[in-house]
């Protein structure tokens, strides 16, 4: 094995240069022996399992316009939409009929439309008890993620978009 790919695995980290190397590489033994123990890593912490998730996309309504997203505020050609209450509901029910227990609200970042969700989650919350239920709502004031939790989501999805400023700077210019 690469030692750079065994120092990977050991660690679960790589100094900057070492990753650059990973990443970069065009050496098709180098790539087989970083996928394969990808692979076996992955195995030995989840298993063979294969999770499935009912993913839910409420609203593709969204106040920031990154210049990568097809729903961006400054995207006119999108019809417009946000499920209702009903629409939400029936979806969790499809999905926990199919035996999904992970329902994953997802959409546009819209702050005011997500508390309109707190009540909606409370339902979800108290109908299926045994469900997972994960938001994915763009970035909220620490508020509306505390009523969000509080109503019963378990987890929150808050994507990475760059950790370089000038880079994020490129994707969001109104920002």
């Amino acid at each position: 094995m690469n030692p750079l790919v065994s120092e990977l695995r050991e660690k679960r980290t790589l100094a900057d240069e070492g990753l650059r190397e990973l990443l970069e590489s065009e050496d098709a033994s180098l790539v087989e022996s970083l996928h394969r123990s990808a692979r076996e890593v992955a195995v030995q912490r989840f298993g063979k399992q294969v999770w499935l998730r009912a993913l839910i996309e409420w609203s593709n309504v969204c106040r920031q316009d990154c210049l990568y997203c097809g729903i961006r505020k400054g995207n006119r050609s999108v019809p417009r939409y946000t499920l209702s209450r009903e629409e939400i509901l029936e979806g969790c029910e499809a999905a926990w009929k199919e035996g999904i227990r992970t329902f994953v609200l997802q959409g546009g970042e819209n702050p005011s439309a997500a508390l309109s969700l707190v009540p909606v989650v409370a339902e979800i919350r108290s109908r299926w008890k045994e469900a997972a239920i994960t938001l994915s709502l763009g970035e909220l004031p620490f508020e509306t993620y505390a009523l969000l939790r509080q109503s019963g989501a378990d987890r929150y999805l808050l994507r990475h978009e760059t950790a370089s400023q000038a880079h994020y700077a490129q994707l969001h210019p109104s920002q």
